[in-house]
């Protein structure tokens, strides 16, 4: 089984829709989908929900791999919108520094991707992480994987990059939680309508890289397991 998590859902939509994966009761908190060989996890941002996510896809499906997912933040100006990072090590910190192990994973992945507790938008912190070999920041995947490998199962992480490492993202975003909250904000502040634009169209190129990476390991991961078995 391959298994997907991920904070928000529509950064793996498209993975959902081209899986033909359905939706399914899950634990409170926590969206499912599911189907033929894979399944979707929809956690919520954050240490505690990523966590969670991953003990329900262990005990709940038994997988082969688990694998986090979603958008981040590029470090270095080598990567830009819409590049889609395999990350073959991944750990948790901030810009001050790497504050746990180093998760070492399986498959092609080369990149180091440092989990970190909160947003971080500015230029000046990014090019800090970046100075320690780290490729892409995230908020969740480093929960992700240790769940995961401490279960004893393969973890993997794909980030595609959203912002990169020169553009600020604006700090009224991280106020529009809710749903609606963007035509509310812009309601009222009409002026701010071509910064949200740019932030949209970045995310709806990172998310759809994102989501054909996804489709196209998940096929080969499964049709390949299968493939292996009758051989």
């Amino acid at each position: 089984m391959f298994v997907v998590i991920a904070a928000l859902d529509l950064e793996v939509a498209g993975f959902i829709r081209r899986r033909g994966l359905r939706r399914a009761e899950g634990p409170d908190g926590i969206e499912a989908f599911e189907g033929e060989g894979a399944a979707a996890l929809i956690s919520g941002v954050g240490k505690e929900r990523a966590e969670r996510a991953a003990e329900i896809a262990v005990s709940r499906y038994s997988p082969d791999v688990v694998v986090s997912a979603g958008v981040g933040g590029a470090t270095t100006e080598e990567y830009k919108t819409g590049d889609v990072l395999e990350c073959g090590r991944v750990a948790a910190g901030s810009a001050l520094g790497i504050e746990t192990p180093v998760i070492e994973m399986d498959g092609d992945g080369a990149h180091l991707c440092l989990t970190v507790p909160g947003l971080i938008g500015y230029p000046e912190s990014k090019r800090a992480i970046g100075l320690m070999d780290v490729a892409v920041v995230d908020m969740e995947s480093y929960w992700v994987a240790d769940t995961a490998v401490r279960r004893g199962v393969e973890a993997r992480v794909v980030r595609a990059i959203i912002d990169e490492v020169d553009y600020e993202i604006p700090a009224w975003v991280w106020g529009m939680k809710k749903r609606g909250g963007a035509l509310r904000m812009l309601a009222r502040r009409p002026w701010r309508t071509p910064a949200l634009m740019k932030l949209a169209w970045k995310a709806e190129v990172a998310e759809r890289a994102l989501n054909r990476a996804l489709v196209s390991m998940a096929g080969e991961f499964i049709y390949g397991r299968v493939g292996g078995r009758e051989n």
